[in-house]
């Protein structure tokens, strides 16, 4: 038995039908293609702005620098020093540093209001500075702790004001938590770390944890 092949379309139908449909003529692919280009476009001069730090200066904590800090229980003071870098291809100009904050008032770098000769920390950069593209400045933020039990342990950035063309923006620096105190080594939980406000918080209100 020979098996036939059943053809649902007429020869003649079969013979007209174009090998071509579905498929787009030439000046449809050139404005697909078009589009397509433009598209790319936008996309390379979103990044090209995002990067270059015009309309979001690109400030981050560097941790390729050492930080350094001091504490004096008797007076309620902790100052702290914190590497920054601009990672923008422009440069920004940084108008201040810090910000107050729960059972913290900033003193440094706004003005001394009383801190302690002993805890000023040599080599920050004074206030305001031009910060170039790559370029890392060591910030100094002074702090007088106002209510010992209110400061918070959660992450507390170190703000930074810029100036732009249509005025300032903020630029919150995020620091790495740390163990709270009498944490041992190891895998710690989330739970048992602690922001660095908390640590010189704890060091000024606590001593003896220290």
């Amino acid at each position: 038995m020979t098996r036939t092949q059943t053809r649902w379309v007429s020869d003649e139908v079969w013979a007209e039908l174009d090998p071509n449909a579905g498929t787009m003529s030439r000046a449809q692919r050139r404005r697909a293609l078009a589009v397509a280009s433009a598209a790319v476009a936008v996309l390379i001069a979103g990044f090209t702005i995002d990067r270059s730090g015009v309309v979001q200066a690109h400030v981050d904590y560097s941790a390729d620098s050492s930080d350094s800090g001091a504490a004096s229980p008797k007076t309620k003071f902790f100052t702290r020093q914190v590497a920054v870098q601009n990672n923008g291809w422009t440069t920004i100009h940084v108008t201040s540093v810090g910000k107050d904050g729960p059972g913290l008032h900033l003193v440094r770098p706004n003005g001394p209001e009383g801190l302690p000769k002993d805890l000023d920390l040599q080599g920050s950069t004074a206030v305001p500075f031009d910060l170039h593209p790559g370029q890392i400045a060591i910030v100094e933020v002074a702090y007088q702790v106002t209510d010992c039990a209110a400061v918070s342990s959660d992450p507390f950035p170190v703000a930074l004001r810029v100036d732009r063309p249509w005025g300032t923006q903020t630029v919150d620096i995020s620091l790495p938590l740390m163990p709270a105190p009498g944490i041992t080594n190891g895998l710690v939980p989330a739970s048992d770390m602690i922001g660095w406000q908390k640590e010189m918080a704890d060091a000024v209100c606590n001593p003896r944890q220290f």
